[in-house]
């Protein structure tokens, strides 16, 4: 529940605490940021399956190695594939690949640690 007013398409969930940190994960929503911080890794939600203007600026600024965790549907592999053509000359960029119907949020944090640590780069 959030107020009508807000824009979501200028914030990042969770970014404020993840300022300072030298990798980020760029999740689609506020409960696989959640899953993430239960392994112990910082992330943030754009709301949604893609990067706008305003959280791309955020992103560069925060000097952070991007990783993308979207999700195993046709949305999130697209939103997936342009993040990493946006970003590709601004950051040092890495994905974790889920298989369809995956995302951070719905599998065991035992797996979520696993692919975290074997994403692509």
């Amino acid at each position: 529940h959030q107020p009508r007013n807000i824009k979501t398409s200028e914030l990042l969930y969770n970014y404020d605490n993840v300022i300072g940190e030298p990798i980020i994960v760029i999740t689609e929503g506020i409960f696989d940021v959640w899953a993430f911080h239960e392994i112990g890794v910082p992330a943030v939600a754009t709301y949604g399956a893609h990067v706008t203007k305003e959280q791309y600026k955020h992103l560069i600024k925060s000097g952070a190695d991007l990783v993308f965790a979207f999700d195993g549907d046709d949305a999130g592999r697209s939103a997936m594939k342009k993040a990493m053509e946006l970003f590709k000359y601004t950051a040092n960029v890495s994905y974790i690949d889920f298989a369809d119907g995956e995302d951070p949020e719905n599998i065991s944090r035992d797996e979520l640690k696993l692919k975290y640590e074997g994403r692509v780069r």
